[in-house]
């Protein structure tokens, strides 16, 4: 029985860590590491390391790959055997450049920076749009102001003006009261009698009636 594990993402320098489980119920005779291209088992050096660990459960096989470089690229197993046979399981290391590890964190920046400079584009828009359309309420509520006042400041001149007509009008028709009362007046005591001819007139009318004797 062979099981797939795939480890992606591991970059030159790193380490990774595989984990090979097998149930304490199944007898185990032996268990050990391998890579693929090499049919030799890996022992604990400076390159490797091999730990075990049991519990009530589980014996849990792991592998420490250390300083991993290019050539560490490939398959791993862990072999477990007993006298019925083998289980192996299967793990796939994929090895980064540190090129492209700079080339995904170049992109990722990149991304982050143009998305956060849209952003700012974005919140200066609004801010200038807002800014409008407060000018705008602005200019219109003064030019309603200014319209209010300006038909204010006309019909209170208007109205002056009829008031200012109206005192004029009284006063010429007072005058011309006084003025006719003064004519009549002066009519009854301005007849004169003329030596040559009886001649009545009035020098405020200025119409002449004559009466030859």
């Amino acid at each position: 029985m062979i099981e797939e594990k795939t480890v992606d993402s591991v970059y030159i320098g790193q380490s990774v860590t595989f984990i090979c489980s097998i149930s304490n119920d199944i007898p185990i005779q032996e268990i050990f590491w391998s890579r693929e291209d090499q049919q030799i088992k890996i022992n604990s050096n400076e390159k490797y390391e091999v730990v075990e660990n049991r519990s009530d459960n589980f014996i849990q096989y792991k592998l420490i790959i250390k300083n991993i470089l290019l050539s560490d690229n490939g398959y791993y197993i862990c072999t477990a055997t007993n006298q019925y046979g083998s289980s192996l399981t299967q793990f796939q290391l994929r090895v980064n450049h540190l090129k492209d590890f700079f080339i995904r964190r170049t992109i990722l920046f990149g991304s982050i920076l143009i998305g956060l400079f849209i952003s700012f584009i974005l919140i200066i828009i609004a801010l200038i749009n807002h800014y409008k359309q407060n000018k705008h309420k602005r200019i219109r509520k003064k030019s309603s102001t200014t319209d209010e006042t300006i038909s204010s400041s006309l019909a209170k001149q208007q109205e002056n003006i009829q008031h200012d007509y109206q005192d004029e009008t009284n006063s010429i028709n007072d005058q011309t009261f006084i003025h006719e009362k003064l004519l009549n007046n002066q009519i009854r005591n301005d007849t004169y009698d003329s030596p040559q001819h009886d001649l009545f007139y009035s020098r405020y009318d200025l119409k002449r009636y004559s009466t030859v004797v």
